[in-house]
């Protein structure tokens, strides 16, 4: 209240009686409504007081607050400052900004950045995003870069994408390689896949490989495309 009615002094010193306190917190409250208010000097003072106190979060959301400003040299710096404490929110956002913005290496170094922070999610928007301008290569590749990281999503991602344009052997591909790097919903359908091609043997191993690891979804559909009620065996042939 006392911050939307332009109070700032008071609202600062209120803020540093919350420190004094233990709530270190406040700073970063009062710092968005500063920066709501058109005060982006406060919220930025506010917000490295917050860093100084210890606040995880302090350094990114000083970097968006330069996104907002279009300074994104700067918001750059802070992003990778934010990324070492383990805050991947302010490279993805950057990541992507830099994307549209066509700076494709600078846009891929932030989404390393982001992953080593903890978001791999970056991964998925960036190769999707190239897919639909037609850098297909491009998209894959960093597809792959994030299954050799542990997150498949981008592959199955790109799956879908090629599924629904009618390249179906896109499609395939894009779901063998994540099924190759371990992913039980891509061994399912990659087993569906191989059934109807006529490959029982490779789909009955695919969908008992699937199953152990717990989906058992792909065991299940080769009983009803097969006629048998116990599905393939373990050397992937029908009971």
């Amino acid at each position: 209240m006392r911050e939307a009615a332009g109070a700032h002094e008071d609202a600062e010193r209120l803020a540093q009686q919350a420190i004094g306190a233990g709530h270190r917190f406040a700073l970063i409250r009062i710092a968005a409504l500063r920066g709501a208010a058109g005060d982006a000097e406060g919220a930025e003072r506010l917000l490295r007081q917050a860093d100084e106190a210890g606040i995880p979060t302090a350094v990114a959301r000083l970097a968006e607050l330069h996104v907002d400003r279009g300074d994104l040299h700067g918001a750059e710096r802070l992003a990778k400052e934010a990324a070492k404490k383990s805050n991947a929110n302010a490279a993805a956002r950057l990541a992507d900004l830099k994307e549209v913005a066509g700076h494709r290496e600078e846009a891929e170094g932030l989404a390393r950045l982001s992953a080593d922070a903890g978001d791999i999610s970056v991964f998925a928007r960036l190769a999707e995003m190239r897919e639909h301008v037609g850098s297909h290569e491009d998209a894959v590749r960093l597809a792959q870069e994030a299954a050799e990281r542990g997150c498949t999503t981008p592959l199955m991602r790109l799956a879908d994408l090629r599924e629904a344009k009618g390249d179906q052997e896109g499609a395939e591909n894009m779901t063998r390689l994540a099924a190759d790097a371990g992913d039980t919903m891509a061994m399912a359908r990659m087993a569906i896949i191989l059934e109807l091609a006529g490959d029982k043997r490779r789909a009955g191993q695919l969908a008992r490989i699937a199953a152990d690891a717990g989906n058992p979804s792909a065991l299940a559909r080769l009983s009803e495309l097969r006629g048998s009620p116990d599905g393939p065996d373990r050397n992937g042939a029908g009971r």
